[in-house]
């Protein structure tokens, strides 16, 4: 109405502490130095958190903007209160914010900030020029009829534009100010795809890349564009008006208003509107609005959202991007004509998508993925043969990857007018692994009743040379899926520090291998197995840095043993099938010696060793693998006596047994049980006993 006052307002940001006090428009008045305040003259409309740019560092920051209006507009009320004299120049006053944040049992307690704020005024200018998005789509991108209709139909329509950019008061189109718009030809730009029964939102906008409302239009309104619906007039029009709308044809204060459409055989028909936007003082932005053409399209098929989990491999925690998620179960449709799709995912420090993901039909076969067939043949993909998806990372460095996020991927697929056909949601979750590699296992046999005993291969075989044995890890652990060198083995006490036994760590790819020292067939030695997966979670210890992610595997107590150990090494008279003879051979050796003569004695060919772990150990004493064996000293004793009564033994010599004495008195009147008793070093320095029975046979 005219004469009658119509005020924007402004906003200010105000930063208060403690960041998470709570300002009301009831608390904030503006005072000058003098503590007037401006109550009388100006509204605080509303107080909101602050979501600008410096808000994004941090969610509860103190800062709230502040938006005020001017409750009435008096010219000299006005600049009584905002203007003061300094000699012959008039200064604005300086105003700071105040709030009132008294508790209900205390006393009145104002909060002043800094004096920073000015007001002034300006007249109200109106909007020249029209300038709106349709959903995500700005109207410059989107199809009008500039020349003709889409099937060629001419069209005569001219757009039109205020002259020397001033609006005028519209009652009926006042003609004579406005010339005809040159420029807003968007015969070639695509028709926008609306879907039936799905809002379309129209925002007005000061920027052309992202909708900014502007503060000096009032109200807008949509209308279908009856003048330019010229194919096959007047069954165009007629066509529009049959159909359904909700929004269309209302004046809505504000800068967006929503429409949707509805109707009986509409899917692929094309529709006209014109956009109306009007200033608060009552004039048309745009004398007679801005057209956009919409095709209208089914709505788009709902596929189920894919959940995946993707655990760093156990095979090798680095090949991230190698690395797979389990593949879920799914069930899409058959789409028609598809021509384009897109894949949008999170980010985390680069453009590239943070996952890909993967489709898979009954037979195992990748018929489609997101990251080199996106829209290679994809008019070829039948979805609905789809059976399971997985997911991949895209990138080299599990760290980034936030453990037990989700991260949101989306696939849109859309025909060649734009419509979406589907879009599906796909999550990938990393999980950092809590189990062993597939297929891990102590080998069986290896650990017996918590013991590992553990027979040491020595680095010179020869008897009494070696110092030290190893035994390569791989013979104690079935890696699975893993990697060798990411099996960590830990055996207690194996090294020398000092006067001190310590640790020693290998991984499967290494052997365990100490002095000779510790081969001692008896003392245990607590050991554990663990996987290291490496640097794989993203989170840090006390002190900022990364820790390897580890998993127990086995824990077992291991003694460092020698082949020549009594309990798997025995030994006894050589036997036909030792010797390699026939079952009804005659032994070459007799284990009776008759007094005074060694004819038919055994020899070390004659002393054969059986070896429970290996057979290379399993040989005659003189064979002994790698001279393993040295004899140092022999002795034929008598069971009943203990004492060498009758043969000296010495293996040195050609004839090994030599009796004692040969008078005619010394012969034994009966049979004499006996032992043979062989002392050797093994490669370690150790004493092998071999003990043999014989008997000493009178000389007849």
């Amino acid at each position: 109405t005219k004469g009658n006052q119509i005020k924007t307002g402004d906003k200010f940001v105000v930063r208060v502490s403690p960041t998470n006090a709570v300002l009301t428009p009831e608390m904030i008045s503006l005072t000058n130095s003098q503590g007037q305040n401006l109550n009388e003259f100006l509204s605080v409309q509303k107080v909101e958190k602050y979501n600008g740019l410096l808000s994004r560092a941090a969610g509860n920051n103190g800062l709230w903007e502040v938006t005020v209006a001017l409750k009435n507009y008096d010219e000299k009320a006005f600049s009584a209160v905002t203007e003061t004299k300094v000699g012959n120049d008039t200064k604005a006053i300086l105003f700071a914010v105040q709030v009132n944040n008294t508790l209900s049992t205390a006393e009145t307690r104002e909060v002043i900030s800094s004096y920073d704020l000015t007001l002034d005024w300006q007249a109200y200018t109106p909007q020249n020029g029209l300038n709106f998005f349709v959903n995500e789509k700005n109207v410059n991108k989107i199809h009008n009829r500039y020349s003709a209709s889409e099937n060629n139909t001419p069209v005569e329509y001219k757009e039109l534009e205020w002259k020397n950019g001033v609006s005028t008061t519209v009652i009926g189109l006042d003609k004579s100010n406005t010339n005809v718009k040159q420029g807003d030809n968007r015969q070639r730009e695509s028709v926008y795809p609306a879907v039936q029964g799905k809002a379309l939102t129209i925002s007005l906008s000061t920027k052309d890349n992202e909708v900014e409302a502007p503060k000096n239009i009032r109200a807008i309104y949509v209308t279908l564009d009856s003048q330019n619906a010229v194919e096959s007039a007047p069954s165009e029009i007629n066509a529009w008006n049959s159909y359904e709308y909700t929004g269309l044809n209302t004046v809505v204060e504000g800068t967006s208003t929503e429409i949707t459409i509805n109707g009986d055989n509409i899917i692929d028909d094309i529709i006209g509107f014109r956009v109306y936007a009007v200033n608060y003082d009552g004039t048309l932005v745009d004398p007679d609005g801005k057209a956009f053409y919409v095709k209208l399209g089914k709505e788009a098929a709902t596929w189920e959202t894919v959940n995946t989990v993707v655990t760093p491999s156990a095979n090798d925690a680095t090949l991230v991007d190698m690395t797979k998620s389990e593949a879920e179960a799914v069930t899409l449709s058959k789409l028609s004509a598809p021509y384009q799709a897109t894949w949008t995912t999170d980010k985390i420090d680069n453009n590239q998508p943070v996952f890909h993901a993967y489709f898979v039909d009954s037979e195992g076969h990748e018929i489609y993925d997101t990251n080199y067939m996106l829209n290679a043949a994809l008019e070829r993909v039948d979805f609905s043969k789809v059976v399971k998806v997985y997911t991949r990372p895209t990138g080299v460095d599990w760290k980034k990857y936030e453990d037990g996020k989700e991260y949101n991927g989306t696939l849109t697929i859309k025909n060649e007018d734009g419509f979406v056909l589907a879009t599906l949601n796909v999550t990938m979750t990393k999980e950092i692994p809590t189990t062993l590699p597939q297929g891990f296992s102590i080998k069986d046999k290896q650990v017996i009743d918590g013991i590992y005993n553990c027979y040491m291969i020595a680095d010179n075989w020869a008897a009494s040379q070696a110092s030290k044995g190893a035994m390569p890890i791989e013979n104690l652990i079935n890696f699975g899926l893993g990697q060798a060198d990411q099996y960590n083995v830990t055996f207690a006490s194996s090294v020398k520090d000092g006067d001190k036994d310590k640790d020693v760590t290998v991984n499967g790819a290494q052997s365990i291998e100490v002095v000779k020292s510790y081969i001692d067939n008896k003392t245990e030695h607590a050991t554990k197995v663990v996987y290291n997966y490496g640097k794989i979670s993203s989170k840090k210890n006390s002190a900022g840095e990364y820790e390897n992610v580890i998993v127990e595997a086995a824990t077992f107590n291991t003694v460092y043993c020698c082949f020549y150990k009594p309990e798997v090494h025995t030994w006894a008279w050589a036997t036909r099938e030792n010797l390699g003879l026939a079952a009804n051979a005659n032994l070459p050796y007799s284990t009776n010696l008759t007094y005074g003569n060694n004819a038919a004695a055994p020899t070390t060919a004659h002393i054969w060793g059986t070896n429970a772990i290996d057979k290379l150990f399993s040989t005659a004493l003189k064979d002994a693998y790698g001279s393993s064996l040295s004899i140092e000293s022999a002795k034929l004793t008598s069971d009943a006596t203990g004492k060498e009564d009758y043969f000296k033994v010495d293996f040195t010599k050609a004839n090994v047994f030599e009796a004692i004495k040969t008078d005619i008195g010394s012969n034994p009147k009966q049979d004499v049980p006996s032992t043979l008793t062989i002392n050797c070093k093994d490669s370690y320095g150790h004493d092998v006993t071999i003990t043999l029975k014989m008997v000493v046979k009178p000389r007849k």
